[in-house]
């Protein structure tokens, strides 16, 4: 019962580890409300001035939709995800890196083109 314990964790472990993988120098944000890109700035200053440090090379929404929360972010420089963690505003939700995702299975499905 032991060994199957602890198999069960490794595997876990291992899966977890392979989920963490992101894509360096670039973050998603979701803010609270919509916003609006203007010539490769946020058209709000607030969000101006907290990602100023971190030398922005572009944004993009995620969604290609008028009012849009999710933002790609990409830098110049590595990303320090401690000075990150640490930005508080009213206006953003949430910071995350852009995690790579890739698929274990594939669905058995005739139309399905890989």
């Amino acid at each position: 019962m032991k060994n199957i314990i602890l198999i069960l964790i490794v595997f876990c472990g291992f899966s977890i580890l392979q989920s963490l993988d992101f894509v360096p120098n670039e973050m998603i944000i979701k803010t609270k409300l919509p916003q609006k890109i203007l010539r490769g700035k946020f058209q709000n200053n607030e969000l101006n001035a907290i990602f100023r440090a971190l030398n922005i090379k572009e944004i993009q929404p995620v969604l290609k939709k008028k009012k849009n929360k999710y933002f790609l972010i990409k830098t110049s420089k590595k990303i320090n995800w401690k000075i990150v963690k640490k930005i508080k505003s009213k206006t953003i939700e949430y910071i995350q890196p852009n995690y790579l995702n890739s698929f274990y299975a594939y669905p058995n499905d005739a139309f399905y083109v890989n």
